[in-house]
């Protein structure tokens, strides 16, 4: 056979074939040994085709060694290798059939065609393998090629297998070509010389299909490829993108009309032909917005807004206030019908010719506020889609977010209105500065002085800016705020007086990096805060002066009443009178002395006390004989345990024993005992005084040591001051000691003096 001769010969017809191709120059500039693996691969190649037969017969597929992938083989090679082997054949009178030497003269066409067989098949396979359904169409609309993903996508519509799909048209199998790919049968040859790309809906979602042209090559069309992707999704991300633009303008708007107008322009296009927004307050339709694309219809805009609020009771929008929302994907003639509340209404919506209609309330914390409804007219012939109801859904989840900023915006504004007017009334000013302390916001209705931008040094004079820095530096500094009155002078001159209070400001990680403030006008308040203080000074200095003048006559008094009742001659009325007299003027110089002890107090912030060692049994002792012979109907009784030695006050602690003992026999049970106790323990002493009698109310209690204060039984005591109490706490507490009270109904009413043994002393 041919075969195995030119196989034995293999490498000696390769070395004459270089030979060859070096005279040819076809294969100039080549490296020897890689050219010589050329050629004797291309006499592989004749020879495998010699020993497979025949090329008439197609079921034999042709099979050759794959060439290098670095020197593909040319075609003038195998034209050489060829044209060398016939010469051969001829010259050296070779074994040849005619089979084998048409065999060997077909051999690169056949090799050619074999090759692109098998990059269609690489190209095919790979078509298989794309997300993307990719076609070849004839120019009059036969199927010529699809691939895995168009041939799923064809069989889901027409239900037909694969070999009743290519070579037929689209009306052989039954579906328009325009729902397949976009575009008729008869504008497929132009729309793929302009490439056109054409976007179409395939089982509810969104295709793109872009056509190409396949050129012969006489420049006609042979074939349109079209590549038909799947972008619904981006799609869908395209239109939340457009409504989140158009609902972004929203934003800021505080008035729900203006609101609601807007709100009625963001659907369309994308989402609606036709948009309607229905405010409602109270489970009423208060006022309605229509929007649309086609300006020509604004009279029957105009004829639904006014006719909108006859859909107050309407089944649907009960059922939408009580299930939410509703999808009309169809909507028909009866539809409508039910739709309208009455005959206007019918025919109003008849006009619109509303093909899909979708309705969502607007839900803001619980309650609905407006429902919008978006429809899809004749016009467009646009269907609602199963994607679409979440669109709407988001949208309204937006709208009413936007509504319940403009309601909060609204009442921000009312507030903020009111909370001027209160630092107007409250003659407060606020303001935040920054860490170095100047001015970056301020409200102030005080005066015109404008200190946004400023520092301390820029608004006020050299002393009152230093004072200022300071404490607010201070503030910085700790983290802690601060109060101050201090006056300031503005620009006119004119200065005032403010109580200044300061918090530091932080940021998220908790730095100091200001501090905000609020100013109050005290001026008149502290003006009349100065006026009273001297107004009071001044009737108090006239009480000490009037009190002691008063107290030399009044001593006297006594002294003259103590002569006549030593005399043994005065008559009985008289020395009855005389000692009225006598008792009454005690009384007159108890109170001047009490008088001028408060004014001392008063003056001076404490008692005046000159401690010395002191028995507090004696002092109570001798206290109560006092006290029995003012108060001789009054059984008084006195127990002193433990050591009462200590450094105290003798006549200070001789006047608290009294005055306790004289409130307790005042406001006491009449008839029933006062017991005064005295008892010393480790480092201090305790004086008591207890009584029967009703209790100290319970409103009382806090203010019971305050001057002029009274137990609330005024009658036992109708000349009281009302002083003695405080003047018993006062004593008490220029001794370092505490004084305690209380009162029920069961138990009576106990005073309790608690004094360190030394004054000054911690307890």
């Amino acid at each position: 056979m041919l075969a195995d001769v030119l196989d034995g010969a293999r490498d000696q017809l390769a070395i004459e074939l270089e030979r060859c191709a070096v005279v040819s120059g076809s294969t100039e500039g080549s490296n020897v040994r890689l050219r010589r693996e050329r050629l004797t691969a291309l006499i592989q190649e004749a020879i495998a085709a010699l020993r497979q037969g025949s090329t008439d017969d197609p079921t034999r597929p042709f099979t050759r060694p794959a060439p290098t992938a670095q020197h593909p083989l040319e075609r003038r090679d195998r034209e050489l290798v060829r044209h060398y082997l016939l010469g051969q054949i001829e010259q050296k009178h070779l074994c040849a059939s005619a089979d084998e030497a048409a065999i060997l003269a077909e051999w690169p066409e056949q090799a050619e065609r074999q090759r692109l067989r098998e990059q269609n098949q690489r190209l095919c396979a790979l078509l298989d393998d794309v997300q993307e359904s990719a076609a070849l169409l004839a120019p009059d609309g036969r199927i010529l090629y699809c691939n895995r993903q168009a041939l799923q996508r064809l069989q889901e519509v027409v239900r037909i297998g694969r070999d009743d799909i290519i070579g037929k048209t689209f009306a052989e199998i039954g579906v328009p070509s325009e729902y397949l790919v976009g575009c008729p049968v008869d504008r497929l040859e132009a729309t793929a010389r302009a490439r056109e790309a054409v976007q179409l809906r395939i089982l509810g979602r969104t295709k793109e299909s872009q056509f190409d042209a396949v050129y012969q090559p006489d420049g006609t069309v042979g074939a349109v490829a079209v590549l038909i992707r799947d972008i619904h999704n981006r799609k869908l991300a395209e239109q939340r993108l457009a409504l989140s633009g158009k609902l972004s303008a929203l934003v800021g708007l505080s008035d729900p009309d203006r609101l609601a107008e807007a709100l009625a322009q963001v659907p369309i296009p994308e989402l609606a032909d036709w948009c309607s927004v229905n405010l409602i307050e109270d489970g009423r339709i208060r006022r309605t917005f229509v929007a649309h694309r086609d300006p020509s219809q604004a009279p029957l805009q105009d004829a639904i807004m006014r006719a909108a609020p006859a859909w107050d009771r309407h089944p649907l929008w009960q059922e939408l206030q009580s299930n939410g929302f509703q999808l009309l994907a169809e909507v028909t003639d009866d539809l409508v019908r039910k739709l309208a509340a009455n005959d206007d209404q019918y025919r109003l919506l008849s006009q619109v010719e509303i093909r899909s209609l979708m309705v969502v309330p607007l839900a803001v914390r619980g309650q609905i506020v407006g429902i919008v409804s978006c429809a899809y007219t004749t016009e467009s012939g646009r269907r609602y889609g199963r994607d679409d109801p979440a669109l709407v859904e988001d949208l309204a989840l937006h709208a009413a977010h936007a509504f319940e900023n403009a309601r909060l915006m609204k009442a921000l504004k009312s507030s903020e209105e009111r909370f001027r007017v209160a630092l107007a009334g409250a003659q407060t000013a606020v303001f935040e500065q920054d860490a170095s302390l100047r001015y970056v916001w301020a409200y102030n209705p005080l005066t015109p002085f404008d200190a946004v931008g400023k520092t301390h040094e820029e608004s006020f004079p050299p002393a009152e800016a230093a004072t200022l820095t300071e404490i607010k530096r201070r503030v910085l500094d700790e983290g802690e705020g601060a109060q101050r009155e201090i006056d300031l002078t503005f620009g006119s001159g004119e200065a005032r007086h403010y109580r200044e209070t300061m918090e530091p400001l932080r940021d998220a990680d908790g730095k100091v990096v200001g501090l905000i403030g609020a100013a109050t006008d005290l001026t008149e308040a502290h003006r009349m805060r100065q006026e009273l203080t001297k107004e009071i000074g001044f009737r108090e200095r006239m009480m000490g002066i009037l009190s002691h003048d008063l107290s030399n006559p009044l001593s006297a008094i006594v002294m003259c009443t103590d002569l006549l009742l030593r005399r043994e001659d005065l008559p009985q009325a008289g020395r009855e009178q005389a000692q009225r007299i006598r008792r009454s003027a005690s009384r007159m110089r108890e109170m001047i002395g009490t008088l001028l002890d408060f004014t001392r107090i008063r003056a001076q912030d404490k008692v005046a006390v000159s401690p010395a060692p002191t028995d507090l049994g004696d002092l109570s002792r001798d206290a109560v004989d006092e006290i029995r012979v003012a108060w001789p109907d009054h059984p008084i009784e006195l127990e002193v345990r433990g050591d009462a030695h200590g450094e105290w006050d003798p006549a200070r602690m001789s006047q608290t024993i009294c005055n306790l003992a004289s409130n307790a026999i005042t406001y006491g049970e009449r008839g029933t005992v006062v017991k005064i106790s005295v008892a010393g323990d480790g480092s201090e002493v305790a004086l008591k005084v207890h009584n029967f009698g009703p209790p100290i109310p319970p409103d009382l209690m806090p203010v019971l040591f305050q001057p002029f204060r009274r137990a609330g039984l005024e009658d036992r005591s109708p000349n009281g001051l009302g002083l003695g109490l405080y003047i018993v706490e006062q004593i008490v507490r220029a001794h370092s000691g505490t004084v305690d009270v209380e009162s029920t109904a069961q138990d009576g009413t106990t005073f309790t003096v608690r004094l360190p043994r030394a004054p000054g002393r911690p307890l």
